[in-house]
């Protein structure tokens, strides 16, 4: 193999590490399956629903109806956990600010706000009732609040042909979770055939990148749909890219670290529609994002009660609190398909050392400590297949200096030398991949965990899931990168090879600049570990096979 091959080979290897970065470590949609039936739903009413083939003929759309004469109201509701405020118009929660989340690190910072989702879109839940005669849309339409307390808020309204709907919220002080609950009672002398949905919106402009590998804070439309996690950036709506139909677990909107969703609890979703309306300053980008669940036709009869009931969680993706929710939410978490399994054991872990010591910083060291100590077989395996070739290096380097005009020839005799001495060049390359899977799953539990949002380490680092704002941590881990690496030896690289790999350290320590300062404390931990330890075995290694003993000055 000439230089020339060897310098490709070492560029492939680089493109091909770039890549496996952006296939495992880069937050990506899920694979999309195949749009399945929807199942027959239960209707709750005491008729069975009418069947699907079943056609209503559109009708023109009705305005604010028995309630537009109605005064604009709002009530506000508090609990340890979050402020909410709601109105009379929509009859739905406007606004819900999370008490123990703020959005910058000051003590003025005002509270997250999860709903609206990002700062636009309409309330949730709004509702689209389509009877025999009209459309009814709660955006157009005013409630009446009913008597409630500190728990509960109620609203009430009258359609003309005399569908009396009444909506109702629940919630408790020690969750996230809202529950809501639509009931249709037909008063009018017609069965009504009905086509209901329900609607969530959203800003559609997701987090500015901030580097290669940091999308800044992703946005995306998310729902469980036949037990995997559906991610749709807001550019693929635009696109038209569809969620899968089938059985639908939730379904909403998701950030970085916060979450906005909706999940059926009585009366199953036929299937979930998501829309966006192109920005104006640039049209590949949607405005705003929109969620419509949609159910079966429905048939009420006269003195008959339609109830549909959701349940909405509108909080922070804290995997605790979204197992106790129910239903999967904790696949929100944006921790992979096939990494999941390694990924929530390690956060569950890192959270119970927090729990023990509380510093993030101190938690992510020991932590690393742990997969290191666990990690130490292989690790060791690897480091000694590695000093064995440095013993050989004397060798390989005579061989490439007497061939150096036969490049074939110096491959062939190089290949004998190390099957008669049984190296493997390849030895410590292939024990590497054992410890990628933790490694790359400790990357998604590092970026995407709450837990590190705001969370200081020491001295400059204030908050681990931001960079570091001064850039040592990266430059402390090209330093020991470079240090590992001439501990780890490069026999049979030429000249060419050996300068790309001291430019390493600089392009991954460049990689990092703009990355988690908790998962730069990771790797700089682990960096350092493996040099103690590369350090250790050649310090007990035996002389290097060919070298000549060190001459003592004779008096």
């Amino acid at each position: 193999m000439d230089d020339q091959k060897r310098s490709l080979l070492a560029i492939a290897l680089i493109i091909g590490f770039i890549y496996i970065w952006f296939e495992y470590f880069v937050p990506k949609p899920a694979p999309q399956s195949k749009p399945a039936a929807p199942q027959p739903e239960r209707v709750v009413s005491s008729e069975a629903p009418t069947p699907p083939t079943a056609s209503i003929t559109p009708a023109p759309s009705v305005g604010m109806e028995t309630s537009k004469a109605l005064p604009a109201e709002k009530k506000t509701r508090e609990t340890p956990l979050a402020k909410m405020v709601w109105t009379n118009r929509a009859g739905a929660l406007e606004t819900l600010s999370l008490k123990e989340y703020a959005v910058e690190q000051k003590s003025d910072s005002p509270r997250v706000k999860v709903v609206p989702f990002r700062g636009g879109g309409s309330p949730p839940v709004e509702w689209s009732i389509r009877s025999n005669q009209a459309l009814h849309e709660d955006g157009s339409a005013v409630y009446q609040f009913e008597r409630g307390d500190e728990m509960q808020v109620a609203f009430r309204r009258k359609t003309p042909e005399g569908l009396n709907i009444r909506k109702t919220y629940r919630w408790t002080e020690d969750n996230y979770s809202i529950e809501h609950v639509l009931e249709i009672e037909n008063q009018g002398a017609q069965t009504q055939q009905l086509q209901l949905s329900a609607h969530i919106e959203s800003n559609g402009k997701g987090g500015k990148a901030r580097g290669l590998f940091n999308p800044g804070d992703p946005f995306h439309v998310v729902a469980f749909v036949n037990e995997k996690a559906v991610r749709l950036e807001p550019k693929e709506v635009l696109e038209n890219e569809e969620i899968p139909k089938g059985d639908i677990a939730w379904a909403g909107f998701d950030s970085r670290y916060f979450l906005l969703t909706a999940k059926p609890e009585e009366g199953r979703w036929s299937e979930v529609v998501a829309t966006g309306t192109p920005s104006k300053e640039d049209p590949e980008q949607p405005d705003t994002l929109a969620l419509a669940m949609k159910y079966l036709p429905r048939e009420v009869k006269s003195g008959e009660k339609l109830r549909l009931k959701i349940s909405l969680f509108a909080g922070p993706k804290d995997i605790g609190l979204l197992r106790s929710a129910g239903s999967t939410l904790d696949r929100a978490i944006d921790l992979g398909d096939w990494l999941g399994p390694i990924a929530r054991p390690i956060l569950l872990f890192l959270r119970w050392l927090h729990s023990h010591i509380p510093n993030y910083g101190v938690a992510i060291i020991l932590l690393t400590v742990l997969v290191r100590l666990l990690m130490f077989p292989l690790t060791q395996m690897q480091a000694r297949s590695m000093k064995k070739m440095q013993e050989h290096k004397p060798q390989l380097d005579a061989l490439r200096e007497k061939y150096a005009d036969d490049k074939e020839r110096y491959q062939r005799e190089m290949m004998t030398y190390m099957r008669t001495h049984k190296v493997n060049p390849m030895g410590g390359c292939l024990l590497i991949l054992p410890q990628m899977p933790i490694f790359f799953a400790l990357y998604r539990v590092l970026y995407n965990s709450i837990e590190l949002r705001h969370a200081p380490f020491v001295g400059w680092i204030h908050d681990l899931s931001e960079h570091d704002p001064y850039f040592i941590l990266p430059v402390l881990l090209g330093v020991v990168m470079f240090l590992q690496q001439q501990l780890t030896p490069t026999p049979g690289a030429d000249p060419a090879q050996q300068k790309i790999m001291k430019l390493m350290p600089v392009m991954f320590a460049g990689l990092m600049v703009m990355l988690p300062a908790g998962l730069n404390l990771y790797i700089f931990v682990s960096t350092l570990w493996g040099i103690v330890q590369q350090w250790l075995i050649q310090r007990k290694a035996t002389p290097t096979i060919g070298s000549k003993p060190k001459m003592t000055a004779s008096a």
